[in-house]
């Protein structure tokens, strides 16, 4: 099929109004994510205590969990601890997600340390 100058000219306005028309939709940016995991000498059920009390004295709220995971969140950030049990030892994560990348950073290393 050939267009001809006036086909291609029309063709040509005809998508330019037509992204011109279209609204934009802006998307939010996904939020960060950062973790940090080490091995630690505790069970399990103490791990999620120990993350409980992290997450209070960092200020989050909303705190729950269950047998194996705690998580609480902040305006800014959601945080999370998760405990897995290994044959002598309990894996300690941390993952923490906020928009603000320097905030959610902050917070993981608070959590670290507060544990």
């Amino acid at each position: 099929m050939s267009m001809t100058n006036g086909g291609l000219k029309a063709a040509m306005v005809a998508v330019t109004g037509l992204s011109v028309a279209t609204p934009m939709v802006a998307l939010a940016e996904p939020p960060g994510v950062f973790y940090s995991w080490r091995e630690s000498e505790i069970s399990v059920a103490d791990c999620v205590r120990r993350g409980e009390t992290a997450l209070a004295s960092e200020g989050l709220e909303n705190i729950s969990g269950d047998t194996t995971s705690v998580a609480g969140r902040s305006e800014d950030v959601t945080a999370v601890f998760i405990c897995l049990d290994h044959a002598d030892s309990t894996t300690v994560m941390i993952v923490v997600a906020g928009e603000d990348d320097t905030q959610a950073v902050r917070v993981r290393e608070s959590l670290k340390a507060r544990f």
